[in-house]
């Protein structure tokens, strides 16, 4: 009986210390963007917006500019379990240059329609399409 008990309470602790995972996190904490000659950042913790102080960028196509911000969430909610965290390599093609081989309306015709292994339509709000593949279309 005591060696039951033991193994009960064994395996409860180690269900236990699994649930709360493993360890700490490897990622850094987001950098706080520094102070603009503006102002001091927010309540918010975020810079006031400005020019300088935005996550866009015009776009090398001169279709007009790209949140790069939200297009790196849109691809890591969908496109980084295969092409990784870098663009580089998961165990789907790498984009890291994918602008210098296919121009932006190829790249979202890929988006929705797939290509090779790659299935359609993981990315299914038009806008959402156009805004990811604006952004890899800039990695020449």
């Amino acid at each position: 009986m005591k060696k039951l008990f033991t193994f009960a309470i064994s395996f409860a602790l180690v269900a236990v210390l699994a649930a709360c995972g493993g360890g700490g996190n490897n990622q850094s904490p987001p950098e706080t963007p520094p102070a603009t000659e503006e102002g001091e950042p927010g309540a918010d913790g975020e810079a006031p917006a400005t020019e300088e102080g935005t996550d866009e960028q015009s776009s090398e196509d001169g279709t007009g500019t790209v949140d790069v911000a939200a297009a790196e969430e849109l691809y890591n909610n969908n496109c980084l379990m295969c092409h990784g965290r870098d663009l580089t390599n998961g165990t789907a093609p790498e984009l890291v240059t994918i602008g210098s081989k296919y121009n932006k309306d190829e790249i979202a015709d890929i988006i929705v329609n797939g290509k090779g292994t790659m299935p359609k339509g993981l990315i299914k709000d038009p806008a959402d399409v156009e805004l990811v593949a604006t952004w890899l279309a800039d990695h020449k």
